[in-house]
């Protein structure tokens, strides 16, 4: 039997109605054919009372939802119905992750920059850190520090900020804080960094260029990193086992150099300048859910570490992907979130965004051509019915949040969300088909809340 759903519910398909009527009002079937036809029957009201079942455990689900979930009206600061009730649940929380189902979805960065204005206004927030590196952004934090000028697109394009945060809502951002930070004492002042260790010659060039840490080297040990960063010249090279245990000895050596040092506070920057270079060499030539595992524990430590250098009453916002600020198992191994969670318990709240239809901006991997330039890619129609964002978009609310850690959730939103659901995890890569995009998550042990964007448009890029 043909059985179809909408998004009101499930209906037998009328044109196989209209077949099984015509069939049985014909008047020249034979009595095996009306014993057929009263089995049709009986399984056409079986079906039908099942899905009947399904729908109403379904509706009571989408009710249980349209009633605990908080719209987002608009995004706008003019407008900030929900702030102050999303401000309640945040103003206790260290450590706050940002997610992201794509890494090229406008309504993501426009409301995320919203939230972290909201924060810096009202709930103390100083440091805002984004999936990007952690060496190379210091052009672009004296920027919003105020201690350079020029024009931003070019501070942006001349830094180590991640080619998926060159955007147009990000720009905004940033110009946002800097002004905020105008006039502003320095313990008062917002700052911006990144969390990750990727590309080992822009943490070499860091090392190099800063006059205290250079200082310290020997010239051989100068040389070495300079023979480092050669390697890195056409593209990044995959060290072999001796060549990532000789330059982890000379991170080694790096360590005792400073600390024999007596430099104060220097001495924490510099000892994590080396870390990021032996994070850095660890990280590379591993395949892929290796190098992902330890990357994400890796960015966890690099958060950790900069937080510890902000006032036990001040907060941190992290920029990233769902599946590094999820406190949950991802693609089997413990991603970022469970490390901030382990060490920050309920002073973390992970925040996951989902997305309907529309577009992102992506890049194209499988390119032939390897440009990586980015496109205003669809995102393929929601058909799993399994998939969350499946259940989510049959919400009144086009645009929500709903927050997973109240303890007035109703046990409907409990039971849903408790178990594994397909959940989409575009990242920053066109995407072929559904298929490609879906991984079973158990949301609950993944995020403390959610927001859910039904229809989304591309970033804009600069």
């Amino acid at each position: 039997m043909l059985i179809r759903s909408s998004d009101n519910g499930f209906s037998i398909c009328d044109a196989t109605i209209a077949r099984y009527i015509s069939s049985t009002r014909s008047t020249t079937q034979t009595k095996n054919q009306t014993m057929r036809n009263y089995y049709v029957l009986f399984l056409l009201f079986f079906l039908l009372n099942t899905k009947i079942s399904f729908g109403q455990s379904g509706f009571q689900l989408i009710n249980a939802i349209n009633k605990q979930a908080l719209e987002i009206p608009s995004f706008t600061d003019d407008d900030s119905s929900e702030l102050a009730a999303l401000g309640d649940i945040l103003k206790d929380k260290k450590v706050i992750g940002l997610g992201e189902a794509t890494h090229g979805t406008r309504e993501f960065f426009v409301y995320k920059a919203k939230l972290i204005r909201y924060l810096i206004k009202n709930h103390n927030l100083k440091l805002v850190l984004f999936e990007s590196n952690m060496s190379g952004l210091d052009g672009l934090n004296n920027y919003i520090q105020n201690k350079t000028t020029g024009d931003l697109n070019t501070v942006i394009k001349q830094s180590w900020l991640f080619s998926i945060y060159r955007t147009q809502e990000v720009a905004d951002l940033i110009e946002w804080i800097r002004i905020y930070n105008q006039n502003k004492p320095e313990y008062e002042k917002v700052r911006f960094g990144g969390i990750d260790m990727h590309y080992t010659y822009y943490i070499i060039n860091d090392i190099l260029k800063k006059t205290g840490l250079s200082k310290l080297l020997t010239q051989q040990q100068k040389d070495a990193l300079i023979n480092l960063n050669k390697l890195w010249q056409k593209g990044e090279p995959k060290l072999n086992s001796k060549q990532k245990s000789n330059y982890l000895a000379l991170t080694s050596e790096l360590y005792k150099l400073i600390k024999k040092q007596n430099i104060g506070d220097s001495s924490s920057i510099y000892k994590q300048d080396i870390r990021l270079l032996e994070q850095s060499i660890m990280f590379n030539n591993r395949p892929d859910i290796p190098a992902n595992k330890i990357r994400d524990k890796f960015m966890a430590e690099n958060i950790i570490w900069a937080a510890a250098r902000t006032a036990p009453n001040q907060k941190v916002a992290v920029w990233a992907h769902n599946g590094h600020i999820s406190h949950g198992l991802y693609r089997n191994y413990k991603a970022m979130g469970v490390y901030l969670k382990q060490k920050y318990k309920t002073k973390y709240y992970a925040l996951g965004l989902l997305v309907g239809v529309g577009y992102a901006r992506l890049w194209n991997s499988r390119s032939p051509t390897k440009d990586y330039q980015f496109y205003k890619s669809p995102l393929p129609n929601i058909k799993n019915t399994d998939a969350i964002e499946y259940t989510l978009k049959q919400a009144k609310y086009a645009n929500f949040f709903l927050d997973l850690s109240s303890p007035a959730l109703e046990e409907t939103i409990k039971d849903f969300m408790s178990l594994p659901h397909m959940v989409r995890v575009a990242g920053a890569q066109v995407v072929p088909s559904e298929q490609d995009v879906n991984l079973k998550i158990n949301v609950q042990k993944s995020f403390d809340g959610i927001l859910f964007f039904r229809n989304t448009t591309e970033a804009i890029g600069i």
